[in-house]
C-alpha cells in the first residue's frame, strides 16, 4: 500500500512538458549570445540534455553518475545517512551554465525488498532563455500530452504498456523542470 501511494505522489510530481517552445528571453528580446559564441537558445537545449541524460543515470541508480556530474563541472554531493538509511540516499549538486543561468539537480533513491524507485529533477529559477522541450518526445517510448497555458508549458509522460518511467517538465518565465521517476526491479 505504501508503494502505491508513493507511487500515487510520485505521478503527480512528475509533470514533463514537450511542446515546443520558441527560445527567447523573459524581456521579449532574442537570446543573447553565450559562451564561446553559442546562442543562449543552444544553451538551453544542451541544459535540456544533461539534465534528461543526468536524471537518467540518477534514477538508473548508476554509481558512476557521481564522476561524471564532476567531470561536467557539477558538485555533487551524496547523502547517505538521511531518512530510511541505507535503503535511501540523495544525489544533489550545482551547475553555471553561461548565457543560461545556475541549474540544479536533485534525486533520490529508494530500495525496497523487491523495486527501487529513483527520482531525479533538474531545474532552473529564473532562467534567461525560454526552453525547447520538444527533445523530451520520444513517442517510441512514451505516451502522454502537453497543455500550454499562455506562455506557460507543462506536460506529462510515461513509458507503457506496463509503465516504470513517469516524466514532468514544464517551462514558465521564472523556472524551468525536467522531472522522472523511475521504478526498477518489478
Amino acid at each position: 500500500m505504501a508503494l502505491i501511494r508513493l507511487l500515487v505522489a510520485g505521478s503527480v510530481v512528475a509533470l514533463l512538458a514537450l511542446a515546443p517552445v520558441q527560445a527567447k528571453t523573459k524581456s521579449g528580446r532574442p537570446p543573447s549570445s553565450g559562451a564561446n559564441g553559442e546562442e543562449s537558445s543552444s544553451i538551453a537545449d544542451r541544459v535540456l540534455e544533461d539534465a534528461i541524460r543526468l536524471c537518467g543515470r540518477v534514477v538508473n541508480n548508476d554509481p558512476a553518475v557521481l564522476s561524471q556530474l564532476r567531470q561536467e563541472g557539477w558538485n555533487p554531493v551524496v547523502d547517505r545517512e538521511i531518512g530510511n538509511a541505507p535503503y535511501y540516499k540523495e544525489i544533489s549538486g550545482k551547475r553555471e551554465y553561461a548565457g543560461v543561468g545556475a541549474a540544479y539537480i536533485w534525486g533520490y533513491m529508494e530500495t525496497y525488498p523487491g523495486p527501487s524507485i529513483g527520482y531525479c529533477v533538474v531545474s532552473m529559477s529564473d532562467p534567461e532563455v525560454r526552453f525547447s522541450l520538444a527533445p523530451i518526445n520520444d513517442p517510441s517510448r512514451l505516451r502522454g500530452e502537453t497543455k500550454t497555458i499562455g506562455q506557460e508549458v507543462y506536460g506529462t509522460w510515461q513509458d507503457s504498456p506496463n509503465p516504470s518511467i513517469f516524466i514532468h517538465a514544464y517551462n514558465n518565465a521564472d523556472t524551468f523542470s525536467y522531472q522522472i521517476m523511475k521504478i526498477l526491479g518489478r
